[in-house]
């Protein structure tokens, strides 16, 4: 009764082929997939590399014409050109001359701070109106 209950051993020399054999085809199977896929990127590298070459072929005559052609003479060199950049406007600020307004003008102009149109990076915004403003403001009054 004893001897029905445990199973019978295997044979140490069948386990160690089964193992073999288990190993050997997963080494196979690792190797194949391995140059497989080193194959596919093969592939995919020379097709790429075949288009790229075509196209700079094909263009290499344009970008040569181009380079040897004639290159215009009235070009404007560039510290010549008088479109608005950053350094004419800070001198245009600086030729402008600023009004500085105290805190008792600051509190007629927004009718003591009355209506608050909302606030930003620098604190609240009121709405005033300077009426006694310079010809050549460019804000104007709100």
């Amino acid at each position: 009764m004893a001897s029905s209950l445990n199973p019978p051993t295997p044979d140490i020399n069948e386990v160690q082929k089964n193992f073999n054999q288990t190993a050997t085809t997963w080494i196979i199977i690792s190797v194949i997939s391995s140059l497989v896929g080193l194959g596919i990127i093969g592939f995919i590298a020379y097709k790429c590399t075949k288009n790229g070459r075509k196209v700079i072929v094909e263009d290499l005559p344009i970008v040569i014409a181009a380079y040897n052609r004639p290159h215009n003479t009235n070009a404007v060199p560039v510290w010549e050109v008088t479109a608005p950049t950053l350094e004419n406007f800070l001198q245009e600020m600086a030729r402008d001359k600023l009004v500085r307004f105290t805190a008792q003008q600051l509190s007629s102009f927004t009718n003591n701070y009355s209506t608050r149109l909302g606030s930003g990076g620098f604190g609240a915004v009121y709405k005033g109106s300077v009426s006694k403003w310079s010809k050549d403001c460019r804000q104007g009054s709100y």
